[in-house]
């Protein structure tokens, strides 16, 4: 299915380029990223510190930006790790 979605530049470009090191498109780079965090065991109303996150989203909705939010964790750890002499 296709479908828009607006992301962080520095996040796309994130993500373009640890699909491209795992030798993956940029498609099977997010889906893995979204299967993962489905697949995981979530803490229930947790969330950027807060114990509520309210109604502004759906439950499905902020399950997705959780994921894409670990994806970019684990994308930032995996470059700052991977970077010679500290440079990132």
């Amino acid at each position: 299915m296709k479908t828009t979605v607006e992301i962080d530049d520095e996040l796309l470009k994130a993500a373009k380029k640890a699909a491209i090191d795992e030798g993956v498109t940029l498609r099977e780079f997010l889906e893995t990223a979204l299967r993962a965090r489905l697949e995981s065991p979530v803490a229930p109303g947790i969330y950027g510190g807060f114990a509520n996150r309210g109604e502004l989203y759906d439950e499905a909705t902020w399950s997705i930006l959780d994921d894409i939010r670990d994806a970019a964790r684990r994308i930032r750890e995996r470059t700052t790790v991977a970077a010679p002499d500290g440079e990132n």
